[in-house]
């Protein structure tokens, strides 16, 4: 009787904790957002849903692509040592993904990666590093979540 009041427990605390890890964050966004001089922004899909509806600037409808988003997340950067810290992290967590795009010029870089199946998405990793002089440097990462295509992407 005791074992299977255990099995019991394990599956109820097992039925429990599924929700949870289906929703987890980036860990990768979460421990970085942890180190000074970053600042981390997490929007869950609850929140985008509450987006439906809006127009910015009288033509941009984000109804279509904000319900298929699961979350977004965003992590920036101003402080050039930290930058130079975090970017060996950002660059192991992208690196079973996808190369979409790569631009870099006069050491800016855009980068766009994805986890995709044939044309939809479930994952897109941006990371944006600007060097405009030696002591101004910015970084933005973007990590986002759901299942969209390239032209979902168009209106955001």
């Amino acid at each position: 009787m005791k074992l299977s009041n255990y099995i019991l427990n394990t599956m109820f605390a097992a039925m429990l904790l599924i929700p949870a890890s289906l929703t987890a964050q980036n860990k990768t966004f979460e421990n970085l957002a942890k180190k000074e001089n970053v600042e981390y922004v997490y929007i869950p899909q609850s929140m985008l849903k509450s987006m439906d509806g809006m127009q910015f600037n009288g033509s941009i409808n984000l109804s279509q692509a904000v319900n298929k988003l699961k979350s977004v997340e965003v992590l920036a950067c101003l402080d050039p040592v930290t930058i130079e810290m975090i970017m060996p992290a950002l660059k192991e967590d992208v690196e079973k993904m996808e190369t979409l795009s790569k631009v870099i010029d006069e050491g800016d870089s855009v980068e766009i990666y994805a986890v995709r199946d044939g044309e939809r998405f479930s994952e897109l990793y941006i990371i944006n590093v600007t060097r405009s002089d030696a002591d101004k440097h910015e970084l933005s990462a973007i990590y986002i979540t759901g299942d969209f295509s390239a032209d979902d992407l168009k209106n955001l």
